[in-house]
């Protein structure tokens, strides 16, 4: 009995230290940020499921479903720049509370009308308020963190948005089943204004671009030199790498976000189904984005971006022929495995290009690319699905393969660059030359877990 006592006793202590020392803890504008991404997904979440259902229901044709999902990346095509470099200038927080309190009143306005082009508007005006702050949450995680953190701080950021993705529509979709497609509604309007109030009453409003400090270092050292920080001289082609992949990203978003309920509704499945299938996907992303955001730190980029995403476009390609509901769930637990090594690799690598008094800005050029993708995908995506409903599938599998090599091979080329120049700097040079352009005026012009 001591023994079992005893051994309890260290497993307690083990799991508190673990608890202690887990990075939202020893950074906490990083736990409040993922608290908040979680509260708020659970609301977003549950009207998933149904939204589109709901809409065809009501009478929107799939010209009109599929102008749904165009209005939204449009919206947030719109605003992601802007967004970005408006939290450059103004700190994160106020684009943070007042997108996040937008979602929530649109929530409850989609219930005011059943006008097909009302929906249409309505999710125009939702993409405009996530694009404003989509930017300023990433850019608000690098803040917190020191250089040699992040892609754990992204696996963390990525964790929460999968928990909250998984509960949200583990909820929403019985929630529909037993009470009508109005509950999800008012239960996601909810959520997301009391995250809102949370966000403003707790959130701190630090001077972008502000240098981060473990708490437990202060006063000491400054943070070392990054090593994988790229050199100006190799930034064109670096984000060019960051573009081409976010493209790819973004044309996943416009086919999941146009046919993924549509697509499982047309194959017999309940809403309550629907919403397990989001469960399935975004458990392994929730468990292992902790773990496989440290892979990001600690190893090469490449390979944790290429090899997942070559692997994943034949999981696109598995669905286009599928038909059995349990089979496609199932698959959806290698497709969250394989992002939550991906994901977090990418997050790091663009922000390893982040101008310290740009960081904004940079996170929402790379967003309003991938969004653009995703604006012309879910158009297309509409006439594809028309055709046969494998036909979005097998586009997906071609551009997702296509951009995995080619984006791949850039930041290979780009890792490669860095540590040379890296080896041949004077072991008493400064930090490495952190790229300025987006914010030098005689520079050339300024060009974030595919959530289905």
């Amino acid at each position: 009995m001591r023994v079992r006592v005893a051994q309890q006793n260290k497993l307690g202590t083990r799991l508190r230290s673990a608890v202690h020392n887990s990075m939202p803890m020893r950074y906490p504008d990083l736990g409040l940020i993922c608290l908040a991404v979680l509260i708020q997904l659970i609301g977003v979440g549950a009207i998933v499921p149904i939204r589109t259902i709901y809409a065809r229901d009501h009478g929107a044709t799939m010209a009109e479903l599929g102008l749904m999902a165009s209005g939204f990346l449009l919206g947030q095509f719109l605003m992601q720049f802007p967004g970005g470099w408006a939290s450059d200038k103004w700190g994160r927080k106020p684009l943070l509370v007042f997108g996040i309190a937008v979602a929530g009143v649109i929530s409850f306005l989609f219930l005011a009308n059943d006008n097909p082009w009302y929906f249409i508007a309505l999710r125009f005006i939702e993409g405009a308020a996530g694009g404003a702050n989509g930017p300023a949450a990433n850019a608000y995680v690098i803040d917190a963190v020191p250089r040699k953190e992040r892609g754990s701080a992204f696996g963390w950021l990525g964790s929460a948005f999968s928990a909250g993705f998984m509960l949200g529509p583990a909820i929403g979709g019985p929630l529909g089943d037993a009470f009508g497609y109005n509950a999800p509604f008012i239960f996601g309007g909810l959520i997301s204004i009391g995250t809102a109030i949370f966000l403003g009453v707790k959130m701190r409003n630090p001077r972008p671009g502000a240098h981060p400090v473990e708490p437990e270092e202060k006063g000491s050292e400054p943070e070392p030199k990054n090593e994988r920080q790229v050199p100006a001289r190799y930034f064109k082609t670096a984000l060019a790498g960051a573009l081409v992949l976010a493209l790819a990203g973004g044309f996943g978003d416009g086919i999941f976000i146009s046919i993924w309920t549509l697509w499982l509704n047309d194959l017999h499945a309940s809403n309550s189904f629907v919403g397990l299938t989001f469960v399935i996907f975004s458990l392994p992303l929730m468990v292992l984005m902790p773990f496989t955001g440290k892979f990001a730190d600690k190893y090469r980029l490449a390979p944790l971006v290429m090899i997942p995403g070559m692997l994943i476009s034949f999981i696109y390609l598995a669905y286009g022929f599928l038909t059995n509901l349990p089979v496609i769930a199932a698959i959806g637990i290698i497709e969250g495995t394989l992002l939550s090594i991906s994901i977090p690799a990418q997050s790091a690598y663009i922000a390893n290009l982040s101008p310290d008094d740009a960081r904004g800005k940079l996170q929402g050029l790379i967003t309003t690319v991938r969004t653009m993708a995703g604006f012309f995908s879910s158009l297309m995506t509409a006439v594809l699905y028309g055709m046969g409903m494998m036909y979005p599938w097998l586009a997906l599998f071609t551009v997702q393969i296509l951009v995995s090599l080619v984006g791949g091979s850039i930041v290979w080329y780009i890792e490669k660059r860095t540590r040379e120049a890296n080896a041949a700097a004077p072991a008493t040079a400064p930090v490495a030359d952190t790229p300025h352009v987006l914010h030098k005026p005689s520079s050339a012009p300024v060009l974030d877990v595919a959530a289905k």
